[in-house]
């Protein structure tokens, strides 16, 4: 007669019946096991495994209770191409993939850290056996977790869990613990578990659950000498049969995040108890603020630095031989296409080369700052302007084939921080004009934003008119904008509607920009020139007024 806990699993285990399973590290040992109590309980199994262990592999299919639900892929899974394949075979027999158990992992012959392992020169090689094992345990894993992903999230959500697939991945006591001595495989381990907790988020995205299993030693042929000293040390072993419980176990739960320890035989959940014991292990404070974070991340999102093209970049700034300012076949410099794409981390990096052009142009292709302000976009742009405003070579007052600074188009985008930005440096020439007779000031005016007029009014140097025919002064301008001034962030809308347009001096506006023709000594009449009538101003005031009128 089963106990209470026995039934539970009983009943538990026959949810896999119909179910598809993929198993890497399936022909032996653990893995093989597994494919065993699946495959009994009445689940699809394909034995994901090296292509020399194929006929361990066949003769574990003709030992199964469904010996016509399962069969074998060779792969290797460091391969992408032949998991990609792997995971389409199983598609294409069974239609879907409802569990992936990331199982395959090997272990080192040799200590990592072997101050004896030296070339005929007597120096020290390095550890490519301990890398091996970095890689088939974790890089493996990360394939195999990966695939599963991709192609479970294509399942139809489970009535009972709400679910479309599980995976689980095998770790180790030695991913929690690990004084064994066997550095790689218990780093390794150690990111397997790692990658359960860092693959939560993407796996409730996608209605995926994500478990573990971390048994202890488990005597396998491969560990016959750790076997026999264990069972000289009169400790209890787990058995294959209680490791491929718990992991089919692990198949059938709903939950997801967990952790399913097996040591002498017994299961127990680690990852929850974890958490409830870390302000016992860290201290109230820090455990407060590492939650507080967590919860920040969670609703912001982690921001990510550089890809890694980026550290290339770093790499290649680095070589000497590298021409920084190489145009394209389309007269592109680097510098130029970082700005144009929006990789203001790479522009950021490109302007501080000894060797970069900060000023290049063509008459076909805008100077990098010119660029910069016309594609402005978020405050990472404003980051990138900032950078280029450091470069002791940079010409601020470079302009396009318009004649048009960067200031001119920051004003014309309205960007006050920009403009504010622009203005603090001490060459920048304000009164420039584009090759239409338009300058900065004029089209601030033809703006109705006040905050950028009061900006640039507060500058010492300021041309407020001008008598040149081309130049539309700053007064009328305002004027001929058509739209009462408004603070930046007032809806044109609330302004205009059933408003009259009046000259610019007429409309309430703050004391700093309100002109009163009378005091300055500023005459509106109009003039006929050309056979039009063209606004005409004189002043008796030096052309250049100080801030404050």
């Amino acid at each position: 007669m089963m106990g209470a806990n026995e039934d539970a699993e009983f009943f538990a285990l026959r949810n896999l019946s119909g179910k598809t399973a993929i198993e890497t590290g399936g022909s032996n040992g653990i893995g093989s096991e597994t494919i065993r109590l699946l495959n009994s309980q009445g689940a699809n199994t394909l034995i994901a495994d090296l292509e020399c262990t194929r006929p361990d592999a066949e003769a574990l299919i003709q030992s199964l209770q469904h010996p016509k639900s399962a069969f074998f892929g060779g792969v290797n899974i460091l391969v992408w191409e032949e998991m990609k394949l792997l995971f389409a075979q199983c598609i294409q027999r069974f239609g879907k993939v409802d569990i992936v158990v990331a199982n395959a992992g090997i272990m080192e012959s040799q200590k990592l850290f072997d101050m004896g392992n030296v070339d005929e020169q007597g120096d020290l090689r390095e550890s490519a056996e301990g890398f091996r094992v970095i890689d088939v345990n974790l890089k493996g894993t990360v394939n195999t977790l990966t695939l599963a992903l991709y192609h479970m999230q294509h399942n139809q959500l489970t009535s009972t869990s709400g679910r479309r697939g599980t995976a689980i991945l095998v770790t180790s006591t030695s991913g929690y613990f690990g004084s064994t001595g066997v550095g790689a495989y218990i780093a390794s381990k150690h990111e397997i578990t790692g990658l359960l907790r860092g693959a939560q988020e993407v796996g409730q995205e996608l209605g995926i659950s994500i478990n573990a299993v971390a048994p202890s030693f488990t005597p396998t042929p491969t560990f016959k000498a750790l076997g026999e000293k264990w069972k000289k040390s009169g400790l209890k072993p787990n058995t294959l049969d209680s490791v491929a419980t718990a992991i089919a176990l692990a198949c059938t739960r709903d939950e997801t995040g967990k952790c399913y320890l097996v040591a002498g035989g017994k299961s127990v959940e680690v990852e929850e108890s974890r958490k409830s014991l870390v302000p016992q292990w860290l201290g109230l404070e820090i455990a407060e603020l590492l939650q507080s974070a967590n919860k920040a991340f969670e609703s912001d999102g982690y921001p990510l630095p550089g890809e890694m093209s980026d550290y290339a970049l770093q790499l290649l700034l680095a070589d000497s031989r590298v021409d920084v300012n190489l145009a394209d076949s389309l007269g592109w410099t680097p510098l130029q296409a970082a700005v144009l794409e929006g990789n203001h981390i790479a522009a950021q990096m490109l302007v501080r080369h000894a060797a970069i052009d900060i000023n290049y142009q063509t008459s076909h292709h805008d100077a990098p700052l010119l660029l910069s302000v016309k594609r402005l976009n978020g405050q990472q742009s404003v980051l990138t302007v900032d950078s280029f405003l450091l470069h002791s070579e940079l010409d601020v007052n470079i302009s396009d084939s318009n004649g048009r600074s960067a200031l001119w188009h920051a004003v014309n985008r309205g960007h006050y921080d920009l403009v504010k930005l622009l203005l603090r440096q001490s060459d920048l020439r304000l009164n420039d004009p584009d090759r239409y007779g338009v300058t900065s000031l004029a089209r601030a005016a033809e703006r109705p934003v006040l905050s950028m007029l009061e900006l640039l009014l507060e500058q010492r140097h300021l041309c407020i008119n001008s008598q040149s025919t081309h130049i539309l002064p700053p007064l009328w301008s305002a004027c001929r904008a058509g739209n009462s001034p408004r603070r930046e962030g007032t809806p044109s809308s609330e302004v205009s509607s059933g408003q009259s347009k009046r000259p610019y001096w007429n409309h309430a506006a703050p004391s700093s920009c309100l002109f009163e023709p009378s005091i300055h000594g500023i005459s509106a009449t109009p003039t006929k020139k050309h056979g039009r009538y063209q606004r005409s101003w004189s002043s008796a005031m030096d052309c250049h007024l100080l801030c404050g009128l």
